[in-house]
C-alpha cells in the first residue's frame, strides 16, 4: 500500500513481443517506482500468451505487447466491504 493511500489493488503485466527498448519477455509494473520489472525472458510461455491473444482477437494482428491486469480485491475488501467490487468495475473503466 502506498503511504498515501493508493491501494493499488490492479497487477499490471506487460507480455512483450517486440518494443524498442525492452527485451522480449514477462514484465510486471511496479506503480511505486513506475517502472518495470522483467520477470521473464521470452519463452514458450510468452509465445502462448500472445498467441491466445492474437486468436482471440480473432486473428487480426499478432500483438507487439499484451497487457494483463488482475485484481487484488483483498486490499480493497479489507477496507471497502461491500464496495469493493463495484470499485475494482469503476477503476477498470477509468484505466
Amino acid at each position: 500500500n502506498s503511504p498515501f493511500g493508493a491501494m493499488y489493488e490492479f497487477e499490471i503485466y506487460a507480455v512483450v513481443r517486440h518494443c524498442n527498448g525492452l527485451s522480449s519477455g514477462l514484465y510486471h509494473y511496479d506503480p511505486l517506482n513506475h517502472q518495470l520489472a522483467q520477470l521473464s525472458a521470452a519463452d514458450e510461455h510468452v509465445a502462448e500468451l500472445i498467441a491466445d491473444a492474437h486468436r482471440s482477437s480473432g486473428e487480426q494482428g499478432v500483438p507487439q505487447v499484451l497487457l494483463i491486469i488482475t485484481a487484488r480485491f483483498g486490499r480493497l475488501f479489507r477496507k471497502y466491504r461491500s464496495l469493493a467490487y463495484a470499485l475494482v468495475l469503476k477503476h477498470v473503466g477509468v484505466l
